[in-house]
């Protein structure tokens, strides 16, 4: 059953930080969705943190009512899955923010 939450909730964390990178960027990018965060949550970065919670418990919840895989070695695929997204959004926000800053 550990397992079973753990792979779930790895799954959730993988989709949410591809959900911040997406919002980060999308927000920028598109004055009106950073103003709906703002006016609905007080400020964009706490209208994505909310947003991102709630992305990973529904996804969290919906792989442990209908889980993916059955095999504990998909653990250690999502946990490399949660790494490489982790490290590619990191590069994609810097990359995003240096290009904004000095280029644009």
């Amino acid at each position: 059953m550990k397992s079973k939450i753990l792979h779930s909730f790895i799954i959730g964390a993988v989709i949410a930080v591809v959900f911040i990178v997406a919002i980060t960027i999308a927000a920028e990018l598109m004055l009106p969705l950073k103003d709906f965060l703002k006016i609905n949550f007080y400020h964009h970065w706490i209208g994505k943190g909310v947003a991102a919670l709630g992305i990973f418990v529904i996804i969290g919840v919906l792989c442990l009512i209908f889980p993916l895989g059955k095999k504990d070695y998909w653990i250690n695929f999502w946990i490399w899955m949660l790494v490489i997204a982790a490290a590619i959004g990191s590069l994609a926000i810097t990359g995003f923010f240096i290009y904004e800053a000095l280029i644009k």
